[in-house]
């Protein structure tokens, strides 16, 4: 179990890559990026926001964007935990992270637009339909005014594009035994 103690609500939590085909053609797709940036951290194959006590919000197929353990993640895959560097952002910005998520809580995940966002890269997320990493790219940018896709090198914002993105620094994790 990682110890949360040293995390903070608006921490991006990056899940690598799970056994099945989707998890295998999510790191395979950002392998072949023509971004460096999203090649470094093709490991990575999910992408959620830390809202404290242990719970991430996150958009998952068929579940939609919801708010779940964290635990639901660590137990069987590593993770790997993110964070704004930028010392302009307050850390009352970096808190809203989380309450943006929380507000994106029920709506759809979106097949159609992870399409869109492969064949059109640079394509600005539909706020109502979202999958992991666009859903943290629209709340960041909404909290802080920072667009983790701004530079065409980090587009489409992928897991990987987040392992690695250079406005983000790892935090270091800490893991206990129970």
């Amino acid at each position: 179990m990682p110890n949360i103690s040293d995390w903070r609500e608006g921490d991006i939590v990056l899940v690598h890559r799970s056994a099945d085909a989707a998890g295998f053609a999510i790191q395979a797709s950002q392998a072949m990026s023509l971004s460096a940036v999203t090649r470094a951290g093709a490991i990575c194959s999910h992408a959620a926001i830390y809202i404290g006590g242990g719970m991430v919000v996150d958009a998952t197929r068929g579940a939609g964007v919801s708010a779940q353990s964290v635990w639901n993640y660590c137990q069987h895959r590593a993770i790997q935990v993110r964070r704004l560097s930028d010392p302009t952002i307050s850390m009352a910005d970096i808190a809203d992270i989380s309450v943006m998520a929380q507000q994106h809580i029920g709506e759809p995940y979106s097949v159609i637009q992870v399409i869109i966002s492969k064949l059109f890269p640079g394509t600005v997320p539909i706020p109502d339909a979202l999958y992991c990493s666009t859903l943290v790219g629209l709340v960041v940018t909404d909290a802080t005014g920072v667009d983790l896709s701004s530079d065409p090198a980090h587009q489409p914002l992928h897991p990987g594009t987040l392992a690695a993105h250079p406005e983000l620094t790892d935090v270091l994790l800490e893991w206990r035994h129970l």
